[in-house]
């Protein structure tokens, strides 16, 4: 009896843990079968193949579609690639992001920098030479208030 005892408990433990570890594999398969039956639904979202500048007209080759996964789609996003073409960038819209409506002007704006200028806003150039441009370090972009006062020369009759 003393002999067989030994093997008698190593048989023991080995059946018990076989059926352990064949439960526990049952189990994990059920758990994971719903979550891999009920996939994620996908929508076709249309991207930036490229970095696209402010002021650049939208062509078919600036574009790409790829399927979003699950349900946080970007708010405004373009679903198909013709509601974009033609319409110019109003925001720097960087490589493999997210066409959104907010970042395009309306089609019939065009390109190019005026339309950046909202209705009602005017813009005029000013002539700014290498110790005026870096004084302030303003930027492409960066939005300025500008105030103009004229003093008229009563001798020459012209504003100064």
């Amino acid at each position: 009896m003393r002999k067989t005892r030994p093997w008698f408990m190593l048989a023991l433990a080995l059946v018990s843990g076989g059926l352990a570890a064949f439960l526990a594999l049952r189990y994990i398969r059920q758990q994971s079968t719903p979550l891999l039956a009920n996939e994620p639904a996908k929508a076709q979202v249309i991207l930036a193949a490229r970095s696209l500048p402010v002021g650049s007209v939208v062509t078919e080759a600036d574009l790409k579609s790829v399927a979003w996964p699950g349900g946080a789609l970007p708010a405004g996003y373009v679903r198909t690639a013709a509601e974009a073409i033609g319409h110019g960038v109003i925001t720097p819209v960087a490589e493999n992001e997210p066409i959104l409506a907010s970042k395009l002007a309306t089609k019939d704006a065009g390109g190019g920098l005026p339309i950046m200028i909202k209705d009602g806003m005017r813009a005029m150039s000013v002539r700014v030479d290498e110790v005026v441009g870096v004084a302030g370090f303003v930027l492409p972009g960066t939005h300025v208030d500008v105030m103009l006062t004229l003093d008229k020369n009563p001798s020459e009759g012209r504003p100064q």
